[in-house]
C-alpha cells in the first residue's frame, strides 16, 4: 500500500470515527401552548437572551394568549445540577388553554446513584388549573426537548396538582435512585392547564445528581491524608511534644 493509500484510509477512518459520535448538544427549552408550533430554543441561539454559557433566559413572549414573563433556565456540570424557572405564566384568552415545556441538558458527569428533585409553584385566580410536572434521568445520555417534546430515558418522579380558590401553592420534593457510570441526560417536563385569567407564580423545577459514595469516600481519605501529612511535617521539624508528668 502506497503512501497515498495509507493517508485515504486514514482520512476514511478519521471521518467515520467522527460520524457516529453523538453532536454535542446543549440546555434547550420546548414549549408548546394550545397544540400549536413548538418554540424551541437552545443555549448560545439568538433566542437567548442570557450570554453566560449554562444560563438560558428567553424575553417576555405570548403565545397563543398565554403570556410568558420571566422563563430561565441553568445547568450546571460538576455538580450536576438543572434547573427551570419562571416568574409569571397568564392565561389571557376568556377560555382554558393547556401548555407543555420540556427542559433539557446533557452530557453530565455520571458516576451518581441517586438524583435529588423538587417542583414548586403559586396559583393565582386560577381555581382548576392544573398542573403535572416529571422529572427523567438517562443514562443514554439521550437529548430532550426539541419540536418532539422528547422525554428520553427513566421517568424518575411525577407530581400533580390542581388549584383551588383564588390563591393556591404546590410543592413537592424527591429522592430517586438512578445509576449512571457515565455521560448521562437530565429532563424536566411541565404540563399545564389554565383557565381563563388564570396565572401560575414562581414556577421552578429543580434536579441534582448525587455521587455515588465511593466518591465521598475518596474525599474524606484524601483529607486525612493530608492532615496526616501535616502532623508528620511537624513532628519532623522537632516540635516539642507532650510528656507524662512523674507524679501527680
Amino acid at each position: 500500500m502506497n503512501l497515498g493509500t495509507k493517508m485515504k484510509v486514514l482520512a476514511l477512518a478519521f471521518a467515520l470515527a467522527f460520524a457516529v459520535q453523538p453532536a454535542h448538544a446543549v440546555l434547550q427549552v420546548a414549549i408548546d401552548i394550545g397544540g400549536g408550533p413548538v418554540f424551541t430554543c437552545a443555549d448560545g441561539q439568538p433566542c437567548d437572551t442570557n450570554p453566560l454559557s449554562g444560563v438560558l433566559q428567553i424575553g417576555d413572549m405570548t403565545i397563543d394568549g398565554v403570556v410568558l414573563n420571566g422563563s430561565i433556565q441553568a445547568s450546571t456540570h460538576g455538580p450536576d445540577v438543572l434547573n427551570t424557572s419562571s416568574l409569571i405564566i397568564r392565561n389571557t384568552n376568556p377560555f382554558a388553554v393547556s401548555g407543555e415545556a420540556v427542559i433539557s441538558d446533557t452530557d453530565y458527569f455520571g458516576n451518581i446513584h441517586e438524583i435529588a428533585l423538587s417542583g414548586a409553584g403559586t396559583w393565582a385566580l386560577a381555581s382548576g388549573s392544573t398542573t403535572t410536572n416529571r422529572w427523567f434521568a438517562d443514562a443514554l445520555n439521550g437529548q430532550g426537548g426539541g419540536p418532539g417534546l422528547l422525554t428520553p430515558g427513566t421517568l424518575l418522579d411525577s407530581f400533580a396538582d390542581t388549584a383551588v380558590g383564588a390563591a393556591d401553592s404546590y410543592s413537592h420534593d424527591g429522592l430517586t435512585p438512578f445509576s449512571a457510570s457515565g455521560p448521562f441526560s437530565m429532563t424536566e417536563q411541565v404540563d399545564l392547564t389554565l383557565t381563563a385569567g388564570a396565572s401560575l407564580v414562581n414556577r421552578g423545577q429543580t434536579m441534582t445528581a448525587v455521587p455515588e459514595p465511593p466518591t465521598w469516600g475518596l474525599l474524606v481519605i484524601g483529607f486525612a491524608a493530608l492532615g496526616l501529612g501535616a502532623l508528620t511535617r511537624r513532628n519532623v521539624r522537632g516540635e516539642p511534644k507532650c510528656r507524662m508528668s512523674e507524679g501527680f
